[in-house]
This record gives structure tokens, C-alpha cells and sequence, in this order.
């Protein structure tokens, strides 16, 4: 039988902090919000308003798109005081909420 001993953890280099692939700032970053999907209806003309602001935005050399618009205009209404939110939201045409009945 033979008398030699296991080779240490040590030799093993199992006890030694493992170098990552990823740079340190990328360790560090936080995760991107998560995105909820959702659906929601709106008249014609406010969909065609969508449309023509997307052109504008072309015009202007950015593209973006549908959700990006509802975006910015989230953030736009976000950044009124109340008085100007009301009277942007008096705006807006109240629909009947819910599903249009099926025609068969």
C-alpha cells in the first residue's frame, strides 16, 4: 500500500475565488425593469395621431414606435400640475368600456 497523502485543497485550488468572465462595472449594473404587456382601445383618430407623431419624429431624424409614443406622452402629462392635467384629460372622449359585441 502506498503511504502518500491526497493532494491539499490547496494544490487543488478549490478555495480560490474564481475570476469572472464579466468586467466589474457589468457585475454592478442593475437589472432592467420589467415590461408588462397590456392592451387597451382608443377612437381612430387618436390611433392616426400616434401615427403622425411617429412620422414627426422621423422627421426629426428619431425613430420610434407605437409604445415609445404612449411613452413620452405618459411622461409629458406626468410632468403638468393639476390644473393642466384636468384640462388635458377633459380632452380626452370617453368610450365605452369593455369589448365591442360579436357580430356573427
Amino acid at each position: 500500500m502506498s503511504t502518500r497523502k491526497p493532494p491539499s485543497l490547496r494544490s487543488r485550488q478549490i478555495n480560490r475565488p474564481v475570476e469572472s468572465a464579466l468586467p466589474a462595472d457589468a457585475l454592478n449594473t442593475p437589472a432592467p425593469p420589467h415590461v408588462i404587456r397590456d392592451n387597451f382601445s382608443m377612437p381612430e383618430p387618436d390611433y392616426q395621431l400616434i401615427d403622425q407623431l411617429r412620422q414627426a419624429c422621423l422627421q426629426q431624424g428619431v425613430a420610434v414606435n407605437k409604445s415609445e409614443i404612449v411613452r413620452a406622452g405618459l411622461i409629458a402629462l406626468a410632468q403638468l400640475n393639476p390644473a393642466q392635467l384636468r384640462q388635458a384629460v377633459a380632452r380626452v372622449e370617453k368610450m365605452k368600456v369593455g369589448r365591442r359585441a360579436r357580430q356573427d
